[in-house]
């Protein structure tokens, strides 16, 4: 972690605490990604609770998926404009994160069989989850100095693998011991226990003076500006991509490779190291090169992966 020591100590004092309490809350909403939507809920839902013999686990979960993303597509414009005008954006982050922490904690109550309460919880649990980064991201041109950006959100990100390092090493003896309910109980405990400092540390906002909100007027505004289109078309297709195969990439390895649940945990361990690396390695390049050629290579690499997939063949 020496490229997170000179990466802090650019910075001031007080700059450096708000920017280890934004990257805290990485570290905690990580092991929500990495153990309940990537991996063992995922695949926990689909073939105990739902049962996936004839597909069907697969299907349920996708509709979990599309649910949820439905959902914070349509609100995060009107919840964005409000938390701007509002100066409500710390609350908001603590109430989608407290939405994603009791959704988790519930799916202790979840057995075979209960297919629409445990889809109810995970999708309550990624609307939380996907609507709280919206808050959260948006502090990044807040608290990091504007010629350190990609090199303070790479820090974030690497923290943030570390954190899914931790839920996953943390969740394989449970998974061992199939004590599911606990893991699902520890996985909130996480996720709530170290973001307090984020709620604690990020800066207040102040009310726009502008009190009215009109949806209308900010659609047109997208529209009128072409290099906003573009991008956002971008970002859709992009994350829309990248966040398919991440949902279903531990039941692909449990259904297609026949892989286990700890066999799962421990692949998504070395994926999770190798990510953290990553992180580290690119963020100071981001600021140098441009996020779009760091973009683009990253795509590149993924593109590649997922097309070697499709040649994996069941052991």
């Amino acid at each position: 972690m020496g490229g997170g020591r000179v990466i802090l100590l650019a910075v001031q004092a007080s700059a450096r605490r708000t920017i280890v309490a934004w990257t805290l809350y990485d570290f905690a909403n990580s092991s929500f990604a990495a153990v309940i939507f990537a991996t063992i809920y995922a695949a926990y839902y689909a073939l105990a609770v739902v049962g996936n013999d004839k597909g069907d686990g697969d299907l349920w979960w996708g509709r979990v998926v599309s649910m949820s993303m439905a959902i914070v597509a349509v609100t995060s414009p009107f919840l964005g404009g409000i938390a701007d005008r509002a100066g409500v954006r710390r609350p908001l982050l603590i109430g989608f994160t407290a939405l994603a922490v009791t959704a988790t904690a519930l799916m202790a109550t979840v057995e075979p069989g209960m297919v629409l309460w445990g889809f109810a919880l995970g999708v309550l649990g990624n609307v939380g989850y996907e609507s709280a980064l919206v808050y959260y991201n948006a502090y990044l041109p807040d608290i990091a100095p504007p010629d350190r950006l990609g090199t303070v959100s790479g820090l974030g990100f690497g923290i943030g693998y570390l954190g899914s390092i931790v839920g996953l090493i943390v969740a394989l003896p449970l998974v061992n011991a199939r004590q599911f309910d606990l893991l699902w109980l520890l996985v909130a405990g996480f996720f709530a226990v170290f973001s307090i400092p984020a709620f604690v540390a990020l800066p207040a906002d102040r009310p726009h003076r502008e009190t009215t909100f009109n949806i209308g007027r900010i659609v047109r505004d997208v529209l009128a500006h072409r290099q906003l289109r573009r991008f956002l078309l971008a970002y859709f297709v992009y994350f829309d991509g990248v966040e398919t195969v991440i949902v279903f990439s531990g039941i692909f390895a449990v259904t297609t490779l026949n892989f286990t649940t700890p066999e799962v945990i421990k692949l998504f361990l070395a994926v999770q190291f190798s990510a953290l690396l990553g992180a580290l390695l690119l963020a100071r390049p981001t600021d140098r090169w441009g996020a779009k050629r760091v973009i683009t290579l990253t795509l590149l690499l993924w593109i590649a992966v997922t097309v070697s997939a499709t040649f994996a063949q069941t052991s």
